[in-house]
């Protein structure tokens, strides 16, 4: 993304190398684009918090069963795991659009 950015702002020759906007645009990105995305998961949880949305739970990716034989077991729950994930992506996504 911070190279495709780079391309087209360089486009017009006015602006600079390519270099030049590659390297701006990746600094805002670790800098100020890494704060954004913990701002909004801090604002996140606190939704999840106030609302009680168990799928959207920190951490909580697992789930302990017992077997057959009483021995307990864990296993992983997808719908919570792909929940966060997609949450984690469209933070980043209006980063990065931002």
């Amino acid at each position: 993304m911070n190279l495709l950015i780079a391309v087209l702002i360089s486009l017009d020759e006015t602006n600079g190398d390519q270099c030049v906007w590659y390297l701006v645009n990746l600094l805002f990105d670790t800098t100020i684009g890494v704060l954004l995305c913990y701002l909004l998961v801090l604002i996140l949880n606190e939704l999840v918090k106030r609302n009680n949305w168990k799928i959207l739970e920190k951490g909580l990716y697992y789930e302990e069963y017992k077997d057959k034989n009483g021995k307990t077991k864990t296993r992983l729950l997808y719908k919570m795991y792909f929940a966060q994930l997609c949450t984690w992506i469209v933070i980043v996504m209006i980063v990065n659009i931002t």
